[in-house]
């Protein structure tokens, strides 16, 4: 029997430190077999990313039209969509499929260089995309930026998991909110209806790129293989922790992760 994959929808970034072919990495190292759609051509490395060029709306609709039909899919990572009409296109993609799990990584802005997603998009984002998925996991300035909530302590991210949880409808929904820009050792907070789990770890020397895309890809590859949620993020956040420690460090550079 064919494996179902696990469909990434996410923008290129030619250095491979973040972006689609990281999520590739992650996707197969946690076990996944790994499709993708592009959605926006980037010009970046460890700088940060310089320019964004959306793929047209059509051509990202063919692109997930093709890969449906031809093959059987297990999970949906979203990444960076770059646009409002790519962002409808998705959402359109995902009706098709509403028993899928789908993880959304709003990718809105990087901690280095422009913008990954216009405002409007973001407003689409949040009415059309957010309803339809399982698991959202935003750093604490995409929680902001999807909320309005400042986020500035463990109160305030519980705060702004619970008014995630509402706006992404009803069903089995969950919100990793990731700690890793919080001062001190990082918490990472998964929030379902019902719980609140809070994972510690201690932080890593360096600034590190690609650890978004790397963990929600990793998480993501588990749910195509049918892991819990709760699962499927506690080994990812293993998996990231050890590609941390390796990651080779080169002064005056940001890490970039070898999954």
């Amino acid at each position: 029997m064919t494996q179902p994959r696990l469909l990434v929808i996410s923008a290129l970034d030619p250095s491979a430190g973040a972006g689609m072919l990281m999520d590739l990495q992650a996707g197969r190292a946690a076990g996944a077999q790994v499709v993708a759609a592009i959605s926006a051509i980037t010009v970046q490395a460890s700088s940060g990313v310089r320019e964004v060029h959306p793929v047209k709306s059509e051509i990202l609709a063919a692109q997930l039209e093709t890969l449906a039909e031809e093959l059987p899919l297990g999970a949906v990572k979203i990444g960076a969509l770059a646009t409002e009409g790519n962002v409808r296109v998705v959402a359109a993609f995902l009706h098709r499929l509403p028993k899928l799990p789908v993880i959304v990584d709003p990718v809105i802005r990087p901690t280095r260089g422009v913008p990954l997603l216009t405002r409007e998009a973001i407003t689409e984002m949040a009415k059309s995309v957010l309803p339809l998925a399982t698991l959202l996991t935003p750093n604490l300035m995409e929680a902001e930026d999807l909320t309005g909530v400042k986020v500035s302590d463990d109160a305030s991210v519980v705060e702004a998991g619970k008014k995630l949880l509402g706006m992404m409808g009803e069903g089995d929904k969950w919100v990793l909110i990731k700690g890793g820009h919080m001062p001190g050792n990082p918490v990472d907070v998964l929030m379902g209806r019902t719980s609140v789990r809070r994972y510690r770890s201690s932080r890593r020397p360096g600034e590190f790129r690609g650890t978004g895309c790397a963990l929600a890809s990793a998480i993501a590859g588990g749910l195509s293989i049918g892991k819990s949620v709760p699962d499927a993020v506690k080994k990812a956040r293993r998996m990231l922790i050890k590609w941390m420690d390796e990651a080779p460090r080169i002064p005056g550079v940001p890490r970039c992760l070898r999954p």
